[in-house]
């Protein structure tokens, strides 16, 4: 069901689900932001899956519609934290009893970047955090000595160009192995735009580790993205774990069968603690 409410003078959207009957108050909220170029709709194997046991959550990213654009700023990471705290204000499947259910994020891609951004801003509320293919923006800031990611991430630079980005991307969509192609998400390259702004700062700034756990779940064939390190997660997270898996960029929507046990176990209780195994999943 899509929610859509007005927060801060724009319109902002979100897929809530709830299992028949309502979540059993000790259950978290699991929040899913997606990726680039997707909806919330390319989670669907997972918010039809957890959706049985567990609310849900997946917001439009700002200039998705029916979230409306805005301007370039409200695409930052700190703008995006305020809009999914204003769904987590206003959304009853956020509340059990009156009281805020704590909340395991996960996100994708670019998702993913906002996602560790989110995580740090809701401090004791957070259970836990889930990236998919998704570095934190300090992670890519400090990728830029990576002479392998800086290949691939060859469309980022790309995407800094006004109106050429939009209109090369245009002739390619459909054609990129997304989930969701035919999308009108060409608003979401400012999302792009905004974290090269924000690039330099990220450079020369650590934020505080998170102490809740951290699962990372990373495909073998990632077209886009290089493999984190143990270094990398540890300057982020205090209790992480690394799971490998075959699959391309989307394994969560291509190969659901691969990425929903880990998820899963995640889910049921705090994982133990690991320091970045790599294990490769069938």
């Amino acid at each position: 069901m899509i929610q859509v409410a007005s927060f801060r003078g724009l319109n902002t959207a979100w897929i809530a689900r709830e299992p028949a009957g309502g979540a059993a108050s000790d259950r978290p909220l699991l929040l899913f932001l997606h990726g680039f170029p997707d909806a919330p709709e390319s989670w669907e194997p997972q918010l039809e899956l957890f959706s049985k046991e567990y609310p849900v959550i997946a917001p439009y990213l700002r200039g998705l519609e029916p979230s409306a654009p805005g301007a370039s700023s409200r695409c930052s990471r700190e703008a995006v934290a305020d809009d999914v705290v204003d769904i987590l204000n206003h959304a009853p499947e956020a509340r059990a009893g009156g009281v805020s259910r704590p909340v395991i994020v996960i996100g994708h891609d670019i998702g993913g970047m906002h996602a560790w951004h989110l995580a740090r801003r809701l401090g004791p509320r957070l259970r836990g955090l889930v990236v998919l293919n998704g570095p934190s923006l300090e992670q890519m800031a400090a990728r830029i000595t990576w002479p392998r990611q800086v290949v691939r991430s060859w469309y980022i630079f790309l995407f800094q160009v006004p109106l050429l980005a939009e209109r090369i991307f245009r002739q390619f969509q459909g054609g990129t192995g997304t989930p969701t192609p035919g999308r009108a998400v060409e608003p979401l390259i400012e999302h792009y735009r905004q974290a090269a702004r924000e690039m330099p700062r990220a450079l020369i700034r650590r934020p505080p580790k998170l102490e809740a756990p951290v699962l990372c779940i990373w495909s073998a064939h990632d077209r886009f993205l290089e493999i984190p390190t143990r270094a990398e997660l540890e300057r982020q997270a205090e209790d992480f774990e690394l799971h490998v898996v075959k699959g391309n960029h989307w394994v969560h929507h291509r190969h659901p069968e691969r990425v929903n046990p880990l998820l899963e176990k995640f889910f049921a209780g705090k994982p133990r603690r690991r320091r970045a195994p790599q294990e490769i999943h069938p």
